[in-house]
């Protein structure tokens, strides 16, 4: 049975078709917070809301947490923008404050070090032999939004977007990078992922990985 829920922390746009246009280069380095359209693939939006360390010590804010998301957070915009693997941990530190919002970042206390944890998770993926094995099969198109209705449940729309998919000719690729602990839900995202890819590009084989630092 798929599961009626929303994979994404933002509604996504009405339904669209896989994403063709080229991916972005990386030549500007801009907070990733401009609305979604479907001529471009999705920005990540932030896990993190804006308030003060009062209402968050009130509320129980799991500082920890926040810290994670904001690190997957980070992951996965580099990834957007395709920061060569070769890059120095240094060097891609120095990239994080800019593709991060201010008001993602109200609570970091060090900036700097949430900057070189995003680096060494990002660094960690990106140079492991499985994943540039996977990103070089094809054109690989970050964070596709989708709208997907399955057709055993109707009435039911899920929504969501895939960090990559990756477009080989015959065959497209789902790449789910997932900076956090093995989680059974995961595999079942995944399932509803392939599903709804496969509703927006019948006739070509879908595959999907999940990868884990």
């Amino acid at each position: 049975e798929i599961p009626k829920r929303d994979w994404s922390s933002d509604v996504c746009s009405s339904d669209l078709p896989l994403v063709r246009e080229a991916p972005p280069p990386l030549s500007t380095l801009e907070p990733d917070v401009s609305p979604i359209r479907a001529s471009q693939p999705a920005p990540v939006s932030a896990s993190v809301s804006r308030r003060d360390d009062r209402v968050g010590a009130l509320a129980g804010r799991d500082v920890e947490a926040d810290s994670d998301r904001l690190v997957g957070l980070g992951v996965h915009r580099l990834f957007q923008r395709q920061v060569p693997a070769d890059r120095s941990a240094d060097d891609i530190a120095s990239l994080v404050p800019g593709i991060m919002a201010p008001e993602e970042c109200v609570d970091v206390e060090d900036v700097k070090a949430l900057s070189a944890s995003i680096a060494a998770m990002y660094a960690r993926f990106r140079n492991r032999a499985e994943v540039c094995e996977l990103l070089a099969a094809g054109t690989c198109y970050y964070e596709v939004p989708f709208s997907w209705s399955p057709p055993d449940t109707p009435g039911t729309t899920v929504r969501g977007r895939i960090d990559c998919v990756v477009d080989s000719g015959d065959a497209l690729t789902i790449v789910e990078f997932k900076t956090g602990r093995r989680r059974a839900e995961h595999e079942a995202q995944v399932a509803v992922y392939r599903d709804a890819l496969a509703s927006m590009a019948p006739g070509r084989t879908i595959a999907a990985r999940v990868v884990y630092p």
